[in-house]
């Protein structure tokens, strides 16, 4: 007799789970652990799901709101976050100078300090720490090697715990010889100079051909020469090593930063601020002198918003969208893109009916439509509460 598998849904019938039966209300900055199992899970428009990094003892985002995700939580791993009203991040804007390299307060002997909501107190208020020093440049191309088919990528060793790691991307010729590599995030925290390494790609897959007729394609590894000092022992690159002058080398430069803000990581995030009450950032202890950052927000829209300063030339009845207030979309700070507010305009000066409140809008933010741009009230932009639906699965 044939057998039905896969993951079906059972049940859910105890409310011990969640507090209530398949759903999970959340408000702003609330977290949720999914209990050990297999889960299928929809976010609402505020909620998103971390995972717990065990190598670097942080919370990083897996998947954003109105998302589908099928997970098995060993009852830690995993967790559901309102991301609204909080802070996720900082955007550094004056990296001072005279502090001390390292990571954290203990070894750098510099504190960050948010300001806290409007309401909520200490156990409301974002907490972060710093990381002083240790970025790495882009390395040098000393030789190109040959036979890449499409960009490699191109990688380095992590920095120490809770630091950043760097980033890089490349370039070939059309001839196939790796030509320049840019950094894409200088990392923070390194005490010295990485190793870095070159790991060719496919440019089709290797698994098929691709046509009727067509050359059966070369088994792993994908082409391209490289010098053993950018392949890591073990590596399934093995074949690809090539010594002397014809295998592509990279020669990692000496580090930068050192003595200034490089990063501000976040432990919390808090919870319950607006557009009014976005935090300033001060750093204390160990000094570095002139050092500032901006608060990254994740904010959305109550369901009607009100003009402070009304804006001219809207056309009521008519639907809008705002700005997203982008203050910084970066991996360091580890944030979502945000997505718009949008709405049914009700007056020409600018106000609007929410029908979508956004999500993780960065700074206060203007609606599109109008001649001149109505400012709204900043305590309407803030956390929501959100509810996500959570369903015990079987293999």
């Amino acid at each position: 007799m044939a057998q039905m598998r896969g993951f079906f849904p059972l049940p859910f019938g105890s409310p011990q789970a969640t507090g209530a039966a398949n759903v999970v209300t959340l408000a702003s900055g609330q977290t949720y652990v999914l209990p050990p199992g297999e889960w299928a899970l929809t976010t609402g428009s505020q909620t998103i799901v971390q995972w717990f990094d065990p190598d670097n003892y942080q919370w990083r985002n897996m998947s954003g709101p109105t998302s589908f995700e099928q997970i098995s939580s060993d009852g830690a791993n995993y967790r559901l976050v309102n991301w609204s009203g909080i802070v996720q991040g900082a955007n550094i804007t004056n990296a001072g100078s005279g502090g001390t390299n390292g990571i954290g307060p203990i070894q750098t002997g510099s504190t960050v300090t948010f300001g806290a909501p409007a309401a909520g107190g200490a156990t409301a208020t974002a907490q972060g720490y710093v990381v002083v020093g240790g970025t790495v440049p882009a390395p040098t191309v000393t030789q190109g090697g040959s036979g890449f088919l499409v960009p490699p990528i191109v990688c380095c060793d992590p920095p120490p715990l809770g630091g950043v790691q760097a980033t890089f991307t490349c370039t070939i010729t059309s001839a196939g010889v790796l030509s320049t590599v840019t950094q894409v995030n200088p990392g923070a925290g390194y005490l010295s100079v990485p190793l870095f390494y070159i790991i060719p790609q496919p440019m089709f897959y290797q698994g098929a051909i691709r046509y009727p007729g067509d050359t059966p394609p070369a088994y792993p590894p994908p082409p391209g020469l490289i010098n053993p000092a950018n392949v890591w022992t073990g590596s399934p690159f093995q074949a690809n090593i090539q010594t002397g002058t014809t295998g592509a080398l990279l020669t990692g430069v000496a580090l930068t930063g050192s003595g200034t803000l490089t990063a501000v990581i976040m432990t919390y995030q808090g919870n319950g601020y607006t557009a009014n009450t976005i935090p300033t950032i001060t750093f204390g202890g160990t000094a570095i002198t002139s050092a500032a950052a901006t608060a990254i927000m994740s904010l959305a829209f109550n369901v009607a918003t009100t003009t402070t300063t009304a804006g001219a030339g809207y056309v009521a009845t008519i639907p809008t969208i705002t700005s997203i207030g982008l203050v910084a979309n970066t991996s360091v700070n580890n944030t979502f893109l945000p997505r718009p507010a949008r709405g049914i305009l009700t007056t020409t000066a600018g106000a609007f009916t929410v029908e979508d409140p956004g999500f993780g809008l960065q700074k206060a933010v203007t609606a599109v439509g109008g001649t001149t741009a109505a400012a709204y009230t900043l305590t309407q932009m803030g956390g929501l509460t959100d509810t996500s639906v959570l369903q015990p699965m079987a293999q």
